[in-house]
């Protein structure tokens, strides 16, 4: 979603300049370049921790809530840049933003991993 959205706010022109010039796409692209790099940080950090041989529930659970939130924001702000646009089949940006709602909701909702965080960190484990 976000090199789709990087590439449409370089070719789409509004007022003859490219829509990325404006501060409030910038800001959006922002957001979301933010948001994908700590997702990916989480992962990687699970990943790390169960490399170890150590316990990972929490921070797995925390990397899905963010993650799957994350991408669920993302792809509203992809339709945001993409506007009209965004809901068109020739985009792909409507299909990946119908399809990306289902990730909050499989192996283990956002309200599950919740319970998951708040249950690993009360019993200190």
């Amino acid at each position: 979603m976000l090199d789709m959205a990087v590439e449409y706010s370089r070719q789409r022109q509004v007022g003859g300049e490219p829509l990325g010039n404006l501060q409030a796409i910038q800001i959006k692209l922002a957001d979301m370049a933010t948001e994908l790099q700590a997702a990916r940080l989480m992962v990687y950090h699970a990943a790390w921790l169960g490399d170890q041989g150590k316990s990972m529930i929490k921070e797995a659970s925390m990397a899905k809530l963010f993650a799957t939130e994350m991408v669920n924001r993302a792809a509203y702000q992809t339709l945001q840049i993409f506007g009209g646009m965004g809901y068109m089949k020739e985009t792909q940006v409507e299909r990946i933003a119908r399809d990306v709602r289902v990730l909050t909701i499989y192996e283990g909702t956002s309200e599950i991993q919740r319970i998951t965080i708040g249950r690993k960190l009360l019993s200190n484990t």
